[in-house]
């Protein structure tokens, strides 16, 4: 991957809250040059995401048991959490980089809660958003065949219904997920 001046390296991951899977994480997003890692279920010390390198900003909410973060790796990247949007599931940042700025959202769908809960709270990032560019990084508990699952489940449906309403594009690169 070559970075040009107007390039953002962006990765999602879910750590399932795994020590050794974060260490592996620090080395991956490092070898891969990336900007930006999007995460689900971070590996919690407090409540509070632990095991990443201090020379990386990495930002959550901070209030209750925290499921989502976004580190940021680059440097030249500024970057501001938007608390009125961000909880304990949602962490989402503003950002700028060279004369773009783009807003972007890691999240996580708790499977016991009704998704239509969860597509609240994107549809109001989606709405902040407008007018700029938009990552979105999401653990949904939802199966799917438009993100190369095996099956499609109510949850999936539902989702897929909400990214085709809401004109989202789907960036999986062939991994079942």
């Amino acid at each position: 991957m070559a970075h040009t001046p107007n390039t953002l390296i962006c990765l999602q991951f879910n750590l399932q809250h795994s020590r050794p899977a974060t260490y592996n994480l620090t080395q991956l997003v490092t070898e891969l040059k990336t900007d930006i890692a999007l995460l689900q279920e971070p590996n919690l010390f407090n409540n509070k995401p632990t095991g990443f390198p201090s020379k990386h900003r990495l930002f959550f909410p901070g209030k209750g048991k925290c499921r989502s973060a976004i580190l940021v790796l680059n440097r030249i990247i500024d970057a501001l959490l938007i608390h009125q949007l961000s909880d304990e599931d949602t962490t989402v940042l503003e950002i700028k980089h060279g004369k773009t700025s783009v807003i972007v959202a890691s999240l996580y769908f708790d499977i016991k809660r009704n998704i239509e809960i969860d597509l609240f709270k994107l549809t109001k990032i989606i709405q902040f958003a407008k007018g700029r560019g938009l990552i979105i990084g999401v653990y949904t508990n939802a199966r799917s065949r438009l993100w190369y699952d095996t099956i499609t489940n109510i949850r999936g449906r539902i989702l897929e219904e909400f990214i085709i309403g809401n004109k989202l594009f789907i960036m999986n690169e062939d991994i079942p997920t």
